[in-house]
């Protein structure tokens, strides 16, 4: 059996749920790069289940959410501004 590499977090996270065997991590700077015990074809198998998948449903609205959570130019997206 091969690996496989992903630096998608969701998809890392399913894997897991799959039981699929986590071989290392390896971060550097902000991206982080998991491998698993995984053949090609089979995580091509694997990640068209994900895009299907209730869990990518949740995870699209969480990382969505997140991201519309992140201030801009100051302002919180209630409209009010941060004291300093």
């Amino acid at each position: 059996m091969g690996t496989y590499s992903t630096t998608d977090i969701g998809f890392a996270a399913y894997l897991l749920t799959q039981a699929v065997r986590l071989e290392s991590s390896r971060r550097v700077r902000k991206k982080t790069t998991w491998v698993f015990a995984l053949d090609s074809v089979d995580a091509q198998v694997f990640y068209n289940e994900w895009l299907q998948s209730k869990e990518f449903a949740f995870f699209s609205s969480y990382t969505g959410l997140k991201r519309d959570l992140r201030p801009t130019s100051g302002r919180s997206t209630s409209g009010q501004t941060h004291k300093k």
